[in-house]
């Protein structure tokens, strides 16, 4: 035995001390790359994987906040990220400017009204008298309830939803007078649906839409011109002409003219935005369209008897209606519509055979159509009115550190 050890003991030291060295070395060995990490085995490898992945992990997400040295600086990340801000609410603007529907007077509730309901009664009863004798003169049909059958034998409606049906009033005439200006010979409202929110299940809306139920009749021509006016026809007052005599505006001109579908006796409700609430609609005035520009349009501004006192500005009546306002004809969106053919005929012919008489084809045509109502307290997104952010069960405070955060509006187009 012992002179086994004598001559193997040199091995045996060697061996071990080789062994000591590769378990002190280890991470170092780990860290010298794949080549060596393959070479000790597969256990080896597998936990030189693991680190290199959770190395890439890190790295990726910190090249998010620090770009790499030559590239792009923050700030200018920072000012991509604002100009992008600033075009989503402009288009933003563009779309509650396009879909708005502002009720005019005298489908407005003054805050000192005493009797709301009374007050209702009268506007519904002015409005019928009124489209009757509109229609009448363009040989067109509507019904006189104007989908308010309920209030035909003089009862009154209580004071908290007086707002809402005098809005619903509001659309019925100006959808039957846009139905009167299209020829359509019968127009029934049938009812006036309750207003619905359009946002996704476990999101708030901003925006709702009131539905009403129409049955129409009239040629395939008609219908037509109707669908093409149906979205509405919006622009911007370009200047106003004013009598100080009488402290009112007399005139305005807008950005639309007829190279749009602008017509002569064309009506434009006219509307301010709240500062810093891009959904709060303000209502200013009504003016109908009296001549056209080259570009543009002329059109008088309307009598009425809303107090123009109640405008915060210092000025009275005669600026009520200002340079920049916006001005629509109301959009209005069809959800439903069935469509039936009925069938024309020859109803009289003269000694030789030849008609005299035809009743041409037609449509009956039952539809959905809706306007669209804005949340008033709806804001732009910025970093100065996110307290929180909330992610599934996480939520954080946002904290201006670092570099300037990116401020300005954002938000998502209306989806339907």
């Amino acid at each position: 035995m012992n002179r086994l050890w004598e001559e193997n003991k040199a091995f045996v030291v060697v061996v071990g001390a080789c062994l000591l060295l590769l378990i002190a070395a280890r991470p170092t060995i780990i860290s010298a790359g794949p080549p060596l990490a393959r070479w000790l085995g597969v256990g080896w490898k597998g936990e030189y994987d693991k680190l290199e992945a959770k190395n890439q992990t890190l790295t990726g997400q910190l090249k998010k906040y620090d770009p790499e040295s030559g590239g792009q600086e923050i700030s200018l990340i920072q000012e991509k990220i604002d100009v992008s801000n600033r075009r989503l609410a402009e288009n933003f603007d563009q779309y509650v400017h396009s879909l708005a529907f502002v009720p005019y007077h005298p489908f407005r509730l003054l805050e000192n009204e005493k009797k709301p309901g009374h007050y209702f009664r009268t506007v519904l009863t002015n409005t019928r008298q009124a489209l009757l004798l509109h229609c009448s003169l363009r040989s067109v049909q509507i019904t006189e309830d104007l989908g308010f059958a309920q209030f035909d034998r003089g009862a009154v409606p209580p004071a908290k939803d007086v707002g809402n049906l005098l809005r619903q009033l509001a659309v019925a005439d100006t959808f039957i007078r846009l139905c009167a200006d299209c020829q359509i010979e019968s127009t029934n409202i049938e009812s006036h649906l309750p207003k619905r929110a359009t946002g996704t299940k476990g999101r708030p809306s901003f925006l709702w839409e009131y539905p009403m139920r129409v049955r129409l009749r009239t040629t395939f021509g008609k219908f037509m011109k109707l669908i093409q006016r149906l979205n509405g026809r919006y622009g911007v007052v370009e200047n106003v002409a004013e009598n100080r005599m009488r402290e009112m505006v007399e005139k305005v001109t807008l950005t639309i003219g007829r190279e749009y579908g602008v017509r002569i006796d064309d009506q434009f409700t006219i509307f301010k935005r709240k500062p810093g609430a891009p959904c709060g609609l303000v209502y200013a005035g009504r003016v109908t369209v009296t001549g056209f520009l080259d570009k543009g349009s002329v059109a008088r501004v309307d009598e009425d008897s809303l107090p123009y006192d109640r405008f915060d500005t210092a000025r009275k009546k005669a600026l009520a209606i200002e340079r920049g306002d916006y001005a629509t004809t109301g959009f209005f969106r069809v959800s439903r519509m069935e469509i039936k053919a009925l069938a024309g005929s020859i109803l009289a012919f003269d000694n030789e055979k030849i008609p005299t008489k035809i009743e041409p084809h037609r449509l009956d045509i039952s539809l959905e159509v809706s306007t669209i109502g804005f949340d008033p307290k709806t804001e732009h997104i910025t970093v100065k009115n996110i307290t929180k952010v909330t992610g599934g069960r996480v939520k954080r405070t946002v904290k201006k550190k670092g570099p300037t955060a990116p401020t300005g509006p954002v938000h998502a187009r209306p989806s339907w």
